[in-house]
């Protein structure tokens, strides 16, 4: 409840949040850790998505890194609101990632991706610039 209550300060005081940033999100992430309770991991990520919406990457500072980190553990998870959620707050993150944090987001984005899912990708660009070498994908006999 008390993690769900940090997320409702953007509603009821959003200038709270930029004054209070360090605080919410040490203990926001510091949630994300929590072994043995999905639920609070699951209202900190949802936390975390109201009150990233209101900050910039400059004022997330170096929690960037643990945070993404962090929520890409959950993509594989068992829980379908959990994986759910990290996609989301991923996605925030995304929008929000400028030239600094760029080609790290990227890598964090390339290992999140499941293995097949992975070879898919190669696989669909070694045809897209095969296909743009040669011309086209159609054969003709």
């Amino acid at each position: 409840m008390a993690v769900r209550g940090l997320g409702n300060i953007v509603d009821g005081a959003p200038v709270k949040v930029k004054k209070h940033k360090k605080f919410l999100l040490d203990i926001l992430i510091g949630a994300l850790h929590d072994i043995f309770s999905s639920e609070v991991i699951g209202e900190s990520m949802k936390a975390l998505a109201k009150v990233l919406k209101e900050l910039k990457e400059k004022d997330i500072g170096s929690s960037f890194k643990d945070l993404t980190q962090q929520i890409r553990t959950y993509f594989d998870d068992e829980d379908d609101a959990l994986r759910s959620v990290a996609f989301v707050l991923f996605g925030i993150l995304a929008w929000m990632t400028t030239k600094k944090w760029k080609a790290y987001f990227a890598e964090q984005v390339w290992y999140g991706v499941c293995p097949t899912t992975r070879l898919l990708l190669i696989h669909t660009r070694i045809i897209g610039s095969y296909e743009q070498y040669c011309g086209s994908s159609s054969h003709t006999a």
